[in-house]
């Protein structure tokens, strides 16, 4: 059976089974999964917010063939939104009540736009970010420790050296910092240091005038993390 595609760029009947049909859709079908919480925005937020897609998607247009729904779409309920909502600024029933259904139809719309951004963008985050969306951090395995942020490669203080820094991991006990030459596969890498510290740990030894790559994970009651992100630099 063919999955369902709501045609909420012609009706969005009934507004709240449309947003809903359209979220399962998203969360389900999508390789890249979008990060929106629009539920949270104010007003005024979304009216920002869907100014600035808005804004991506004409200036990246040419990255995004047969989006659906289209800028066109987007402008339209945008400006019917904006509108709406400083008619509400009166205070009047009828006028709050027409800018909350605008509002959902905009919803509508933006999720359905994050999904169809992710299906052209096939897996490619990079591409995908194009569309001014943000990309929803993928879960951590339960009991698992999250990868270190900011992990950094710099220049150590002599020659032969480097630096290594990050932000600490709740619950960690150690960090395994594994590194190799920038060229090679991470996970043939063997040469490791084990700290406690995340500030300023030296990495010593090393050849002059080589670039070196180095990731870590921060190792807990339960076993290691997740890997950070590679840093990669040159030794003097």
């Amino acid at each position: 059976m063919k999955p369902f595609k709501p045609t909420i760029v012609l009706t969005y009947i009934p507004a709240v089974v449309s947003y809903a049909l359209l979220r399962a859709r998203m969360v389900q079908n999508t390789p890249v999964l979008p990060k929106l919480g629009l539920h949270l925005l104010n007003d005024a937020a979304l009216d920002d917010y869907a100014a600035f897609i808005l804004s991506q998607i004409i200036i990246n247009g040419a990255s995004f063939p047969a989006l659906t729904p289209d800028e066109t779409t987007l402008a339209n309920a945008l400006d019917n939104y904006h509108s709406k909502l400083v008619a509400s600024k009166t205070g009047s029933k009828q006028a709050i009540s027409a800018k909350n259904d605008t509002r959902v139809t905009l919803e509508g719309i933006l999720i359905y736009m994050a999904n169809s951004c992710s299906e052209i963008a096939d897996g490619n985050v990079t591409l995908f970010k194009l569309s001014g969306f943000e990309v929803r951090n993928k879960p951590t395995p339960s009991g698992t420790l999250p990868a270190p942020a900011n992990f950094e490669l710099t220049l150590g203080p002599v020659e032969g050296t480097l630096c290594a820094k990050f932000k600490p991991v709740k619950n960690s006990r150690f960090y395994d910092i594994y590194f190799g030459l920038w060229n090679t596969d991470p996970e043939t890498w063997t040469d490791h240091i084990r700290t406690t510290s995340t500030r300023g740990c030296l990495i010593s030894d090393l050849p002059s005038n080589t670039r070196y790559s180095a990731r870590c994970r921060a190792v807990g009651t339960k076993g290691p993390g997740e890997w950070s992100a590679v840093s990669t630099v040159k030794t003097y």
